[in-house]
């Protein structure tokens, strides 16, 4: 495994600013950050109920304008286009930054789509245990471990 790159990212374990404010302060999300204001994330995380662990994964600038998103294209989107945009990248529960490095995983994403139908591995991924369909899960986000995490 290469070495680690950047700066080990301090952990604390009571959320001391909200997730509006940690945006904000991120130079590298700034696109993201402009997407989010404009977005009802907050109302919609916050009908999910007080206690609900959720995680944003969040592109940097460069992966959102390689994908087409600039802070003018992101103003001329719809409310509802944002909203399915930064629904996919929230994923209810926690992912811990060890879940990242060392492993692939699903996860499912807040964005719903009662259409799509996916495989879910109840026992385990790859392992074909468990194998079925199943119409609640609504999309899947496979999380790759990188080498640069």
């Amino acid at each position: 495994m290469p070495a680690a790159e950047g700066e080990q990212v301090p952990y604390k374990p009571d959320a001391t600013e909200s997730v509006t404010e940690i945006l904000g302060k991120n130079p590298d999300a700034t696109l993201f950050y402009t997407a989010w204001k404009k977005s009802s994330m907050e109302q919609k995380i916050k009908e999910k109920g007080g206690n609900t662990t959720y995680t944003l994964l969040v592109p940097n600038n460069a992966a959102m304008i390689a994908s087409g998103l600039t802070e003018a294209k992101i103003a001329q989107m719809p409310r509802a286009d944002v909203d399915s945009l930064l629904l996919f990248y929230t994923v209810l529960g926690m992912i811990s930054h060890d879940e990242l490095r060392d492993n692939s995983l699903p996860v499912k994403s807040m964005l719903m789509n009662p259409g799509l139908r996916v495989p879910f591995y109840e026992g385990g991924v790859g392992s074909g245990l468990g194998q079925r369909y199943d119409p609640t899960i609504t999309n899947i986000i496979w999380l790759y471990a990188m080498n640069n995490c």
